[in-house]
Formats: C-alpha cells, structure tokens, sequence
C-alpha cells in the first residue's frame, strides 16, 4: 500500500509548504504526526527566527540557544530582534522562561512582571553574543533598538552581521533609541535591500551617518533603499555627513525603490541625487520642510526622463510641476497622496487649477496602466481643499483602476473599489448615493 513516504519529493515539498501557511496549534499537530513530516516542516517553521528580551527573567533558554544544542541555528534564514534588552516601565519581566513556538519565535508570554532587571541585563550580556554566534546563514535581519540601555549591547548584533556571507537584506530602526559603542554598519557590503531609521533628535549620531554611507558605497547592487531622518536640525558635521550619504545614493545604478523621510529636499535636488537614478520606479518620498524643493524634484525628473510606477508623497506639497511631470510620461501604475495639514502649502496656488490638470494627466496618459489610487487625507476639509469635488468624475475615464482610497481619518471609513464591479463610495457630505463605475 502506497504511504506518504512513497510521494515524490515534489509532492511532498509542496505539501510542506502549504502546510507550513496554516495556523501554530495545526502545526504542532503536524510536525507531531511523524518524523518524515517533522523534517520536511522544521526547515521552513525554522527560516524565520523572532527575538524579543522585552520581557524576560529567566535565562535557561537563553542558555540553550548559546550552547546551540538546538536546530535553530542551522535552518534560520530571517532574525527578527524586537528587543535585545530586558524592558522597564510597561514592559515587565515575566516569571516564565522564553518559549519556542512551533513557527521558531523566541519570545515571551504576557505574565506579571518581576522585579529583578539588574539580573536579566546581566544574563543576557553574557550569554546573548554566544547565541548569536551560532548563525552562519542568514539574508535578513531586521533589528529594532529598545529597551533598558545596557552599555555595549549592540556589539553581539554588529558581530553577527558582520559574520553573514549571504546577508543581502537589512532592516535598523533605531527611533526608539540606540545605546553604545554605536552600531557601524561601514563594514557591509553586498546588500539588496538597506532600510536606516535612524535615533531621534536628542541622539547625535555624525558617525553613523559615514557608515550608512559606506554601506550604501559597499552595495552598488541595493535595489531597495529607505532612509529615514527623524530631526530638522543637523550640527555641521552631521550635515556634510548626511550630504556624503547622499551623494553615495546618487552612484546607485540598479535602484527600484527609494523611501526618503528627510528634513528638506534641497540637499537632495543640489546633489543630483533622484535625476541620476535611472532605474528608480517607486518613490516614497515626504521632506519635513515642505515647500523645500518639491517643485525642483518633479521638475528634474522630467528633465532626466525617470518615469515612476509608484509615487507616494504629501499632496499639499503638489504645485504644477507634478501634473506636467505625469502629463510628461506614460506607465504609472500606483499614486499614493497624503495630506494631513488643513491647507495647501502653497496659500496662493492655484488648487482647483491643479487638481483639473492632476486628473486630466491620469486620464490622458496613465489610464492604461493606474490600477491603484489612494488619498489619505486629514478631514474633510483638508479632502475639500482639494479642488472641487466634482472632479473626481476624471475616475470614470481610468478603466485599469482597481482599487481607489479615500480616507478621512480613523473615524471616517476609507472608501474603496476594489476588484471587477468595481465600487466608489462618496463622502457622506459630497454624495448621498452610492455610485457603481
């Protein structure tokens, strides 16, 4: 009689992978049926890796995980790390030891807290570099700074980078804090995806700045880049470090997608930052400073011939140039606007001028390819500001439109058309009737 150990190997790969899609308490019942099904779920539950010591007291798994007694190591392709210090405050520490689930989180359960963070800090200052050191295959780390500042703390985590041969995507937010030696990311090299928040305003941080910089230097292939400023204000020497980053961005040849929280566009446009990149598609891109180089942007762009798929941007920055830059080109695929300020920028623009002229370029030269159109706006007087309403008419004319947004703060449900009957629901103050395109 045919049994499962008689599949053929793709057969039952497949079976694993679907598997592997179900929920935990289903998993565990899985990998429990038989060693052939455990060995075929562990690689895949074990590819990803959760690390998180916010709420933490016992060391005993901690211990385990150093000694590397346990697979984890050998399969994990993704770590997370939440948390690499025990937490205060809200964060308590539990009087339960971290557990495993069935998909590899290391993690701990909401229990009541207890009182001794001198002791966890300490444990996992001695055992944390060891339980790292054990990794040799990982292509993503995602790593969020918090918790109880515990000088030195980030060294086993730039040790393990720096140990990866195949790390191709790295993901540092720190605006929630960072404690030193500071990370230095200058070392890395070969990266596909780099996403930097970096500390918040309090936190001078010149230093890390010329490493984001070489790393971008050090991975001419990066595909995927976000960075992200978190303050206005910059000393000198932390500006001509953001300035050197900069002009490392504008050597990248391969770039598809580029995320930008910055104080101001000047730097960028003065550098020829955006106009070189001649692969770029997607853009998010929202300055502190508005009205601080926006127009040159769209303008520049047009100039160099880059033509987006996806732009995401603060609407109340839109002046003419971004109309003639869509009316300049053919293809967009995706438009995400925001607008979480009452008025326009710009007092004396022209909005219903722009807003004519915003619809007019969708209808005439992307109405082939926009599949997805979303305005994320403060209220309704900020959705007011917008022109008259009347020309969203413009939409019946984008038959590739799949999916349009229009949301009006939390309280205010999003409208959405989504799919082939494809649906558009007004404002309640615009429209009383609900029209289907």
């Amino acid at each position: 009689m045919t049994t499962i150990n008689d599949f053929p190997v793709e057969i039952l790969d497949a079976i694993s992978n679907e598997v592997a899609s179900v929920s935990e308490s289903d998993l565990r019942s899985w990998r429990s049926t038989c060693k052939l099904i455990d060995n075929l779920l562990t690689p895949k539950v074990l590819a990803t890796i959760y690390i998180n010591f916010a709420d933490w007291r016992n060391t005993r798994s901690l211990v385990d995980l150093a000694s590397g007694r346990n697979r984890v190591h050998i399969f994990a392709r993704k770590l997370i790390i939440r948390c690499l210090a025990p937490g205060t405050g809200d964060l308590g520490l539990p009087q339960v030891q971290m557990n495993a689930n069935p998909r590899g989180s290391y993690s701990y359960p909401n229990q009541p807290s207890g009182p001794d963070v001198a002791e966890a800090a300490s444990a996992v200052l001695k055992y944390l570099h060891e339980a790292l050191r054990h990794f040799r295959d990982l292509e993503i780390v995602d790593w969020c700074t918090h918790g109880y500042d515990i000088t030195g703390i980030n060294t086993p985590v730039m040790d393990l980078l720096h140990s990866q041969e195949h790390l191709r995507t790295l993901f540092i937010d720190m605006s929630r804090g960072v404690s030193s030696p500071l990370p230095d990311i200058s070392q890395l090299a070969g990266l596909g995806h780099l996403a930097f928040i970096f500390p918040q305003p309090h936190i001078r941080v010149p230093s890390m700045f010329l490493g984001a910089a070489q790393a971008i230097h050090n991975s001419p292939e990066l595909i995927f880049l976000h960075i992200f400023l978190q303050q206005s204000y910059y000393t000198p020497e932390e500006s001509a470090n953001i300035d050197e980053m900069y002009k490392q961005m504008a050597q990248l040849q391969h770039i598809h997608t580029l995320m930008l929280y910055v104080p101001t566009m000047a730097s960028l446009n003065r550098l020829s930052v955006l106009n070189n990149l001649r692969s770029l598609k997607d853009i998010y891109i929202y300055p502190e400073e508005a009205h601080a180089g926006m127009e040159d942007l769209w303008r520049l762009l047009k100039e160099h011939n880059i033509h987006l798929k996806l732009i995401s941007f603060n609407m109340a920055d839109m002046a003419q140039t971004f109309p003639d830059y869509l009316m300049s080109y053919s293809g967009a695929e995706e438009l995400i606007l925001s607008n979480y300020q009452l008025h326009w920028v710009d007092p004396e623009a022209d909005v219903t001028a722009i807003a004519t002229k915003f619809f007019k370029a969708l209808v005439e030269r992307h109405a082939a390819t926009l599949r997805v159109l979303k305005l994320k706006l403060f209220s309704r007087k900020s959705f007011a500001t917008w022109g008259r309403v009347d020309r969203l008419h413009y939409l019946l004319k984008l038959p590739a439109l799949t999916k349009l947004e229009i949301d009006l703060t939390a309280d205010e449900k999003l409208t959405i058309m989504n799919g082939t009957s494809t649906e558009y629901v007004c404002p309640t103050n615009y429209c009383q009737n609900r029209t289907r395109f």
